[in-house]
């Protein structure tokens, strides 16, 4: 099957109801595998701002992971501010983004964020997310989704990115998708019991 088919077959594994996102070139082969799960309920935003914070109040009203699909270049930028919002904030999501083929990668190609060398997306992305990767193989991508899933949803909660070159998208590859019970993480971040039985003290005796 293609890379696409294994990612929408991925969301279906690891019980993703809803995605939100804005179409771009960089990310049609995606939307394309998806649209034969209409059961994952896909949302495109007016801008990939708006989709970043969808994300983050579906996760913070539901728990749950909603992720987030925007092109290279500009749609990715235009969801910084979000990512880093959702990072401060304790809210996670998987942020998916399409990029440039792997033999553009490095020769500043259009709308391309690569003009140092072939993980300036994940240069970028890391100081406001809990991790960030680049897919250069077919065979890693459901690796890295699951990893980052697990990153995202484990600890205090918080945003990664995954992102998947075109070609590596249209690539077949082989395997059935892995359990989410063997990869991702479910805790949440809790409080301190003591310190909340200390505190009401404190309030009921103020």
């Amino acid at each position: 099957m293609r890379v696409v088919d294994a990612v929408a077959q991925w969301f279906e594994t690891v019980g993703i109801r809803q995605y939100f996102g804005y179409a771009g070139g960089a990310v049609w082969p995606l939307l394309d595998g998806l649209v034969d799960k209409p059961a994952i309920v896909g949302i495109q935003a007016k801008h990939e701002s708006h989709a970043a914070h969808m994300a983050d109040v579906y996760y913070r009203t539901t728990g749950t992971v909603a992720p987030v699909i925007v092109t290279k270049g500009p749609g990715l930028m235009n969801a910084m501010g979000g990512l880093a919002s959702m990072m401060h904030d304790s809210s996670a999501t998987v942020l998916i983004v399409g990029v440039g083929s792997t033999h553009f990668l490095g020769k500043a190609g259009m709308q391309e964020l690569y003009y140092h060398g072939f993980d300036d997306v994940v240069a970028l992305t890391r100081p406001v997310t809990k991790g960030a990767w680049l897919c250069a193989r077919p065979d890693q991508v459901v690796d890295v989704l699951n990893t980052a899933l697990k990153a995202a949803t484990s600890g205090r909660p918080g945003p990664t990115v995954v992102a998947i070159p075109y070609d590596v998208q249209l690539a077949e590859v082989e395997g059935d998708i892995e359990h989410v019970k063997r990869r991702s993480g479910t805790s949440r971040i809790r409080p301190d019991g003591a310190l909340v039985e200390r505190v009401a003290e404190l309030v009921t005796s103020a």
